[in-house]
């Protein structure tokens, strides 16, 4: 880490290995088969990261991944061999003292809790995009702002972007109140892929989420509350679709373990008329939905009404 290449350039080399042991029986109740399987998944990681003074950063990231003894038909993200993953040039353009940086390649965005935006971690190849990035951090405020395409995983070849597909929009959060946040966002989507949508008609979609959210925390309770409302079109049907969200908990920070008891509700509206010419699904973009509707990933934040009680602990401070 932050080896000297002179006087002015540093270099970090870095990377991860992950292996993980998955065994499921019958996961899809008895739509496909082999109804049990068992296999192990490979992911290493390896980086370069370049850095002259703190006005330009270069970092690159390759990845390797794979399955092992899968029996079940391949999931797209388990298996990208020897593929580059990250590849991103960093421009602080206005000076080391001025926070904007501007962003340029291939790069993973995430946001707020990560219920719309975030690279996914727990698939073997996480999610990326092919961007231009605009993003600052101030002492009470966090700005950014993207245009991107959505990097598609070729077994066959390298990645490549998804050419039809445009997504950008802005994220913004305000740190002034002590211990809280407000998020506000707005996410844009143009894909002209020909879906299929909830009415059964295929076509062009654009569509447009403007959302807000706003969390804290206070003694030993955590609380977070979200909304999102979308708009535009999708294959010549209109779309209004609404999203939101409310968590809590107590942690016990005391205690051996420091555990945390919570609750949370999620609700997505879904379609009530396939004949309306009115679409009500509402689109979860790029989610961390295994995080918050279960390890099985059998549910999407999509027409559910979803409620859960949970309870953590920290053996390991």
């Amino acid at each position: 880490k932050n080896i000297h290449l002179g006087e002015d350039w540093r270099l970090s080399l870095g990377g991860e290995m992950r292996l993980r042991l998955e065994a499921e029986t019958n996961k899809s109740f008895g739509a496909r088969e082999p109804a049990q399987d068992t296999f192990f998944l490979h992911r290493y990681l390896f980086h370069a990261d370049l850095k002259y003074h703190d006005l330009v950063r270069v970092f690159v990231q390759g990845i390797t991944a794979f399955d092992e003894d899968r029996d079940l038909p391949p999931r797209p993200t388990d298996e990208n061999k020897w593929d580059l993953h990250q590849a991103f040039v960093d421009f602080r353009f206005l000076g080391e003292r001025q926070p904007w940086t501007l962003r340029l390649g291939r790069q993973e965005l995430r946001n707020g809790n990560e219920r719309l935006v975030s690279p996914l971690d727990w698939v073997n190849t996480r999610r990326r995009f092919d961007a231009v990035k605009l993003f600052a951090k101030y002492e009470k405020w966090d700005l950014d702002f993207w245009y991107s395409k959505p990097v598609i995983i070729d077994r066959s070849t390298l990645d490549h972007n998804d050419e039809d597909f445009d997504f950008y929009g802005a994220y913004v959060t305000y740190k002034g109140i002590p211990r809280h946040g407000i998020d506000a966002y707005f996410f844009a989507v143009d894909d002209i892929n020909d879906r299929v949508n909830s009415n059964g008609r295929a076509g062009d979609r654009s569509t447009y989420t403007l959302g807000s959210r706003f969390w804290g925390k206070t003694a030993g309770f955590d609380y977070a509350a979200e909304l999102a409302g979308q708009w535009g079109t999708g294959a010549g049907d209109t779309v209004q679709a609404w999203s939101w969200t409310l968590d809590g908990g107590y942690t016990a920070e005391k205690l051996p373990w420091s555990p945390r008891l919570g609750a949370g509700f999620d609700w997505a509206s879904g379609d009530e008329d396939p004949r309306d010419r009115k679409v009500g699904t509402f689109d979860q973009l790029f989610p961390l939905g295994h995080k918050y509707f279960g390890f099985l990933d059998l549910i999407g934040r999509q027409n559910v009404t979803s409620t859960n009680v949970n309870v953590s602990a920290w053996p390991v401070a």
